[in-house]
């Protein structure tokens, strides 16, 4: 059977992506061969197991250390490299294999990489023992049969479609993988990034500041919990009120055309493909905004190289210490320190 990946929900994660220009966006259906993989050598935490996580859809007892482990949600197989745990098979989001911060990760075989529609059929054919399901949008029946399947572990109560914070996602999968620790510990690793940029650039601090679509077709912003606004939150950005007011709960703010100057902010990054802000600066619509006029925006494709953007646009733990540097650094010759 499969699973359409509620349409109407991942829309706007996928409008991110494909904004990016990125390799994913031309895949329409996966490759259904065998989908072995390695099985993991990782070792659990001294009392690790078994462990009981709560989730969107109840509680999931994990009796021992997973072995083969399924990525099921677009960017959970993040989670699962930073502590050690190469899955066997893994939804492909940007792009049809490891991305670059990734691959110092993989140990043994590298996993099935699987782009498109997923069918039941094909992550039964990894043969799990796990299976995490946090990055994406489930309905119950969807959550019975994965489980039927094998142990599976979601996104918390209470969390919208794709906007679970990082780092939360980060405990949950260490605690089902039996290394709670370590994944605290990447979480401080990345804490004291943030914390640092804090520091080199209190004039940043309180700014107003968004990821944004330009787009006539996909025009406005995203949400203040969209990851890659949690980023910018972090360096001490604040997401603008007006916005927010705006906001219906969804990952995305549709924004008309009478709207535009809802994005005449302090800062504001753009999701263009390779569209440089210079042609975003031609549009009637946005063209009068202070923001494009004082060169007070860039856009991802146009000051980040491919990888950069895709872990800009995974926004997870490990994606994130392998970019943030680069990122700080678009930022200061956009608006400076």
């Amino acid at each position: 059977m499969r699973i359409g990946k509620r349409i109407a929900a991942a829309g706007a994660a996928i409008v991110m992506a494909c904004g990016l220009g990125l390799s994913g966006c031309s895949a329409e259906e996966g490759d259904t061969a065998d989908a072995t993989g390695a099985d993991s050598t990782v070792e659990a935490e001294e009392g690790a197991f078994p462990v009981t996580i709560e989730h969107a859809f109840g509680e999931t007892t994990i009796e021992k250390a997973p072995k083969r482990v399924v990525a099921y949600g677009q960017t959970d197989a993040d989670a699962l490299f930073a502590l050690g745990v190469t899955p066997v098979w893994v939804t492909g989001w940007t792009s049809d294999g490891p991305e670059e911060w990734q691959k110092p990760h993989i140990q043994g075989e590298e996993p099935v990489w699987f782009m498109g529609d997923v069918d039941m059929e094909d992550i039964a054919a990894a043969k799990p023992d796990l299976i995490i399901a946090m990055f994406t949008s489930l309905e119950q029946d969807d959550y019975d049969r994965m489980s039927e399947i094998a142990p599976t572990v979601t996104y918390a109560e209470g969390q919208a479609d794709y906007q679970q914070d990082t780092a939360d996602t980060l405990l949950m999968v260490g605690e089902a993988v039996g290394r709670p620790k370590a994944a605290q510990q990447l979480i401080d690793e990345l804490d004291v990034k943030y914390a640092g940029i804090r520091e080199r650039h209190p004039n940043w601090q309180g700014k107003t500041a968004v990821l944004a679509a330009p787009e006539m077709e996909h025009f406005g912003a995203f949400a203040p919990d969209y990851p890659f606004n949690r980023m910018l939150a972090r360096m001490g950005f604040a997401y603008p009120e007006q916005i927010a007011e705006a906001s219906d709960g969804s990952t995305f703010v549709d924004l008309s055309t009478e709207q535009a100057d809802l994005l005449d902010l302090d800062f504001v990054v753009w999701i263009a493909g390779d569209t440089p802000v210079a042609e975003i600066a031609a549009e009637p619509v946005l063209g009068n905004l202070q923001v494009l006029q004082d060169n007070r925006s860039f856009a991802i494709g146009e000051k980040l190289d491919e990888a950069e953007a895709n872990a800009i646009n995974w926004s997870t733990v490990l994606s994130q210490l392998y970019v943030l540097d680069e990122l700080e650094q678009a930022i200061v010759d956009t608006i400076g320190e």
